[in-house]
């Protein structure tokens, strides 16, 4: 048996060795896109028929190049199936079809190329009636003399892959500019061996419209080398992610976050690429879809976390910090054995579910740890004092004693009223669902809390630094209850010098709301007050000493601002409070 090399043959040789080098990198993009399997599986059947047709154009001899048309048939029909395949897995469409048509479709594919394997043994001239070698550019070509069957079976191949091509248009017209790189890529890629595939059909038999010796040749496989060098710059220089982004995706990420419209929801692939968000997850994130589209989902949320989460996580995005998130991951199931297509992060707003907790904590343990132990004391305080009034011979020293007893037993009265006055304070000021929002003149305020704190503690000298007067929209009562609990921290426990000044703060930015710092020269908050602040709770070890801070820590929320503190010589609260609409006067 004589084999003769030829131009044809080398191309085609060089466009399979070019297609299957290709593959492993395809195949690669599993973990990001199930459908890559397709794609592999359709450069195998692409990267098979130009191999099977290189090797046929190198058989001369008759008997031996008309066998050689069974695998060549064989690579034909299964690249259209998979072309029709993959269009279906790139949209996004092929969940949308039964399983029954699905398997009748493949079986139509299957008797096609059974009826190809009888025409070409010889049991049937069904598609052709005669078969004749010629060579070509020494090749060794093939003339057919086709029935109307084979223009059908033809024109059904045909019909597959501009139905494919309709799909793509689909979800290109359906998601704008993204995949509009992706559609000109696929046609740039496809023109090639469509081209030839239809010159050589249009040359089929005696009466075929374009009659040309080159034509006998099916160039279809040597084109797939023009194809496959598109597919290897795209995929090695090209900024684009045809392969790991793709229509299907972002369809599965709208129907997954159409479900539930109320809670944010954020699709990824299984690399973590974002594919979708819908219009809650957007706000949480301050990002548009657009900006977010195929870029880590940890760069989008700005936390750093592994997906898929295996429990529940409580975290705090940069991108909205005065709320607290749940985050739940879930997979969306992919087919067969391939694993999940990708998750579904979903982000509920636990924020007012966690300050209620902290709230419940902080007064349960001052209910049971300060006022039980006060009520000790004075439980133990009110039976010396009866003891000492049953005691017959009542001394000067012993009045003297039941002076101090009783002036301890009033002094903790009015310690636990006042505990009792805050916690109540706490319920009546803190809101329910958003602060209100009033025309409040916070100098007017200052002053108002300073004077009240004054007349309290007189031995306080408080000094008030006021820009005039400064309107705000804010709740009245929550800043009041917040510049009353820093300014009497710093009166009761500072050293008897407090400055209050309200300002703005615009060298950082702080321009739409109002500043005010309370200063004092006392010896500086514990650090165990601080820290239990700061870490969001109380435990049965580690707790502060009353409501003060945490309720300056609450009302500052509530508002949207920011409390700081800084302790040096003193301490110096800083509490800062936006405003969506002010006006100086």
């Amino acid at each position: 048996m004589a084999l003769e090399l030829s131009l044809p043959a080398l191309l085609s040789f060089a466009a399979s060795i070019f297609l299957f080098a290709l593959m492993p990198h395809v195949w690669s993009y599993r973990d990001d896109n199930p459908a890559a399997a397709v794609y592999t599986a359709l450069l195998a059947a692409v990267a098979f028929w130009a191999f099977v047709y290189g090797a046929a154009l190198t058989v001369h001899d008759p008997e031996l190049r008309r066998l050689m048309e069974v695998p060549v048939w064989l690579a034909r029909i299964s690249t259209v199936y998979l072309i029709l395949v993959t269009g279906f897995r790139y949209s996004g469409f092929h969940r949308r079809v039964p399983a029954a048509l699905k398997a009748g479709v493949a079986g139509l594919f299957a008797a096609a190329w059974l009826l190809q394997v009888g025409n070409v043994l010889g049991w049937h001239s069904f598609l052709w009636t005669s078969f004749e070698v010629t060579v070509v550019y020494g090749a060794a070509a093939v003339e057919l003399e086709p029935t109307v069957w084979l223009y059908i079976l033809i024109a059904a191949a045909y019909l597959c892959v501009a139905f494919t091509y309709l799909l793509a248009l689909e979800a290109v017209l359906s998601y704008g500019p993204l995949y509009r790189k992706h559609a000109v890529a696929i046609v740039v890629w496809s023109l090639p061996p469509l081209t030839a595939s239809l010159l050589w059909t249009s040359s089929l038999g005696s009466t075929a419209p374009l009659d040309h010796p080159v034509l006998a040749l099916d160039l279809t496989a040597p084109s797939l080398l023009v194809t496959a060098s598109v597919l290897a710059y795209i995929l090695f220089e090209s900024d684009e992610s045809l392969i790991e982004i793709v229509p299907a995706n972002r369809r599965m990420a709208e129907r997954v976050a159409a479900d539930d419209v109320d809670t944010g929801v954020v699709m990824v692939n299984r690399g973590g690429a974002v594919l979708g968000l819908n219009q809650a997850a957007e706000e949480v994130f301050g990002v548009t879809e657009s900006e977010a589209l195929t870029k880590p989902f940890c760069d989008v949320s700005g936390v750093d976390m592994e997906l898929p989460l295996k429990e529940a996580r409580t975290v705090v995005f940069p991108s909205d910090p005065g709320r607290t998130y749940q985050l739940c991951s879930t997979e969306v199931e992919g087919d067969g054995d391939n694993g999940p297509m990708g998750y579904t992060v979903t982000l509920e707003d636990v924020t007012k579910q966690r300050q209620r907790q902290q709230r419940l904590e902080v007064l349960n343990r001052v209910l049971r740890h300060n006022l039980r132990n006060d009520m000790v004391v004075v439980n133990g305080g009110a039976d010396e004092i009866s003891a000492t009034v049953d005691d017959i011979g009542v001394s000067d020293d012993l009045g003297d004693r039941l002076k101090d007893r009783a002036e301890m037993i009033q002094g903790k009265a009015e310690e636990l009223l006042e505990v009792s006055e805050k916690a109540r304070d706490v319920y009546e000021a803190l809101p329910t669902d958003v602060p209100r929002r009033d025309d409040l003149n916070v100098v007017r305020l200052v002053e108002s809390v300073v004077g009240d704190v004054e007349r309290e503690h007189p031995e306080a000298d408080v000094q008030v630094s006021t820009p005039g007067e400064r309107r705000i929209q804010s709740d009245e009562r929550l800043m009041s209850l917040v510049l009353e609990n820093a300014v009497e921290n710093a009166a009761e426990h500072g050293g008897g010098d407090v400055t209050v000044s309200v300002s703005l703060d615009e060298a950082k930015g702080f321009d739409d709301g109002v500043r005010v710092e309370v200063e004092d020269d006392g010896p500086g908050l514990p650090e165990q007050e601080l820290q239990v602040v700061e870490d969001g709770g109380e435990g049965s070890l580690d707790h502060g000493s009353g409501l003060g801070l945490w309720m300056i820590e609450w009302g500052v929320r509530e508002l949207g601002g920011t409390v700081d503190y800084e302790v040096d010589d003193g301490t110096k609260a800083v509490v800062e409070i936006p405003c969506n609409s002010d006006e100086d006067l």
